[in-house]
């Protein structure tokens, strides 16, 4: 499970569900979610630092995503006022801060005020002789818009005419395009350099919630479904969800086994006795 971590608890709820999708991530990967940097609002950093096997000078992941749920259909160009439709209504999309025209500029902002707050206090975050100007720390900024209402797209560009950047639809079109990246600039980071700016973002750690467990008593006594594949479902989560259901597969499998040797063992013999 990937390292969760946030700052402002309620704007953390506010994208549960982002975090519940980043949760099926390996640990190889950190998400520091809703914190403040020089008066800016982060939504979401990503991160996945160097490990024992990394190439030394390989960069490293960095990702902040400004996320945006939407009611409604939003139109607009990357560097003007973005509208938003609902009920057959358009009217301008207002974001936070009046410096920003849209939702775009509002990210390359967070971005850039992030990476000179990073920049500034480097020697305290990565503790190490070696220095970093501006350009070599390289964040790639994300938006993720996520449309509450419809599957609609939105009238947006699809990339950022420079090609600096990215646009998500969905959470899993961003949560896969996330695990696919690999950097070819940038800085190496490693676990020790990511938990010292946890420490001095003075963030909280979220762990997700166990689900329920299921008596294996109750698996056993419940009935089989019809057409339930054999192939059981794993849900790709640690801890008791993985064994509760593979314990169902087994029960499953146990049964369908018992019924066709039943079958088998009451039907009519072969011409060779069998």
């Amino acid at each position: 499970m990937a390292h969760i971590y946030y700052g402002n608890r309620d704007r953390f709820q506010e994208n549960q569900d982002v975090a519940d999708a980043v949760a099926t991530l390996s640990d190889d990967f950190w998400a520091l979610f809703e914190f403040d940097v020089a008066g800016c609002n982060i939504d979401c950093l990503m991160i996945a630092p160097a490990s024992e096997t990394t190439p030394p000078g390989q960069p490293s992941l960095f990702i902040l995503t400004e996320i945006k749920h939407v009611a409604g259909r939003l139109r607009g160009f990357e560097n003007a006022p973005w509208t938003i439709t609902r009920a057959g209504i358009e009217e301008e999309y207002r974001v936070p801060n009046s410096r920003d025209d849209n939702p775009w500029q509002q990210t390359i902002r967070a971005v850039n005020t992030f990476k000179i707050w990073f920049s500034t206090n480097q020697l305290v975050i990565l503790d190490r002789d070696q220095e970093y100007n501006d350009n070599e720390i390289r964040v790639w900024p994300t938006l993720l818009i996520v449309r509450t209402d419809s599957d609609d797209r939105h009238a947006l560009p699809r990339t950022p005419s420079s090609r600096f950047g990215s646009f998500a639809f969905s959470i899993d079109e961003w949560l896969e395009r996330t695990k696919r990246w690999k950097p070819n600039v940038g800085i190496q980071l490693t676990r020790a350099d990511v938990e010292r700016l946890v420490g001095s973002l003075n963030l909280t750690e979220w762990i997700a919630p166990a689900p329920a467990v299921v008596p294996v008593e109750a698996l056993a006594e419940a009935p089989l479904e019809a057409g339930r594949p054999l192939t059981p479902g794993l849900p790709g989560l640690p801890g008791p969800a993985w064994a509760v259901e593979l314990t169902r597969w087994a029960s499953d499998l146990e049964r369908r086994i018992s019924a066709l040797e039943a079958t088998l063992a009451a039907g009519p013999p072969d011409r060779n006795g069998h």
